[in-house]
Order: C-alpha cells, then sequence, then structure tokens
C-alpha cells in the first residue's frame, strides 16, 4: 500500500510540473515580429524586410542586439548579442508608437 501511495505521489508531481511547464512557457513560432533601431526612439518592423538590403546587423563590441521582439530596447531581443541595427532602405517605413 505504501509503495502505491508513493507512486501515486510520484505520478502527480510530474503531471504538476508537466501542466506548468505548458502553462508558463510563451509559444515560439515563424510568425514572430522583428524590430530594430538605430537610436532606440525610432523603430522599424524588418519582419518582411530583407537583411543585407533593407538593414543590417553589424558586429560591434558593445553588448547591445540588433533584433527584438517588440519596437522596445525592454522587449526580448533576437539573436546574437554584440549587433548593431543599420537601416539600409530608407524607404522602409518606420512603426507609429501612439
Amino acid at each position: 500500500m505504501k509503495t502505491y501511495a508513493l507512486n501515486l505521489v510520484r505520478g502527480g508531481v510530474f503531471v504538476l510540473a508537466a501542466a506548468f511547464a505548458f502553462a508558463f512557457t510563451q509559444p515560439k513560432n515563424g510568425l514572430m515580429d522583428e524590430f530594430g533601431s538605430e537610436d532606440g526612439v525610432t523603430w522599424y518592423n524588418v519582419t518582411n524586410a530583407t537583411p543585407g538590403i533593407d538593414y543590417d546587423c553589424n558586429e560591434v563590441q558593445l553588448p547591445i542586439y540588433c533584433l527584438y521582439d517588440g519596437p522596445s530596447t525592454s522587449a526580448n531581443p533576437i539573436g546574437d548579442i554584440e549587433r548593431e541595427f543599420v537601416l539600409l532602405n530608407p524607404e522602409l517605413e518606420p512603426v507609429d508608437l501612439d
């Protein structure tokens, strides 16, 4: 009877851990928007832009990111650190933050 109760508790803990893993994990999909800014004020949605033509992420020796998942430096960074956003296409429309 003791082993049955112990197995029941172990199974319950496993199910609870799995539920928490799904509940507190944000899903990642290929539809995530990407934003970049040269100055931290003017942001560009580069989700459908072409790297190397519309913008670039140049390597720098500073602890900064090139792209974020929202138009703010407090949004989640995307990609490698020590990359700086450089706008190459002046025709790219800035994001309206209002």
